[in-house]
C-alpha cells in the first residue's frame, strides 16, 4: 500500500528537523525505520553538519553493528574512517589496541598443560587476532575455570576478592591462575 504524500512530507520534514532540535538534555540521535527510508542518508547529512559545526576531530560515529559502521565508512564523509565504528572497536582503539588474550590460547596451553583451554572459534576475526583452525571441540581442563574467572571479571569483582581457598581450582592453585588469567585477559 503506497504511503500518502502528506505522510511522506511530514516524515521528511521530521527527519530534516532533527539537527535543529534542542539537545540540551542529550545530544544523542536515534533514527528508526525500515530499509530504504533514508536513515543512512540522513545520518550522513547529520554527520556533515556536526563536522561543519564542531570539526572533524570532535565527531565520533558509533553503531551497534559492523555492517552499519562499514556502510557509513564507505560513504564520502569528511571524517577519518577510524572515527566511525562499533562501540567495541572504539573502546579497543582507546585502550591502545591491546593484544587480545584469546589470540594466545596456543601459547597458554603450551605453558599450562594442566589448565589447557579450548580456542574460541569465530566467524570473523578481531583486530590482532589470527584465525583459529582447530577442530578439537572437546572441553579442556581449564575451560571451567576460565569461564568462572570471566564471570568474575564481567561482574567487575576485583581479583583480590576472587576465591583463593582452593574451591575454584584443584590443589589450591587458584591464586596463580587468577593472576595469570586476569593480566593476560585485560
Amino acid at each position: 500500500m503506497p504511503v500518502p504524500i502528506e505522510t511522506q512530507s511530514a516524515v521528511t520534514g521530521a527527519l530534516d528537523g532533527i539537527g535543529a532540535q534542542d539537545h540540551s538534555i542529550t545530544a544523542e540521535y536515534r533514527i528508526f525505520g525500515p530499509p530504504g527510508t533514508g536513515k543512512t542518508t540522513n545520518l550522513t547529512r547529520q554527520i556533515r553538519r556536526a563536522v561543519e559545526r564542531f570539526g572533524p576531530d570532535s565527531v565520533l560515529v558509533t553503531s551497534f553493528s559492523r555492517t552499519a559502521a562499514a556502510e557509513l565508512a564507505g560513504r564520502d564523509l569528511p571524517i577519518s574512517p577510524d572515527r566511525i565504528g562499533t562501540l567495541h572497536s572504539h573502546c579497543y582503539r582507546a585502550l591502545g589496541a591491546p593484544e587480545i588474550a584469546e589470540a594466545n590460547v596456543a601459547e597458554w596451553n603450551r605453558e599450562n598443560a594442566h589448565l589447557q583451554i579450548t580456542p574460541v572459534k569465530k566467524h570473523g576475526r578481531l583486530d590482532g587476532e589470527d584465525a583459529v583452525e582447530n577442530d578439537d571441540d572437546q572441553e579442556k581442563e581449564g575451560d571451567v575455570w576460565l569461564q568462572q574467572l570471566n564471570r568474575y571479571r564481567g561482574m567487575m569483582i576485583p581479583p583480590e576478592w576472587w576465591p583463593a581457598n582452593g574451591s575454584l581450582l584443584p590443589g589450591g592453585s587458584s591464586t596463580r591462575m587468577r593472576t595469570v588469567c586476569w593480566t593476560s585477559a585485560i
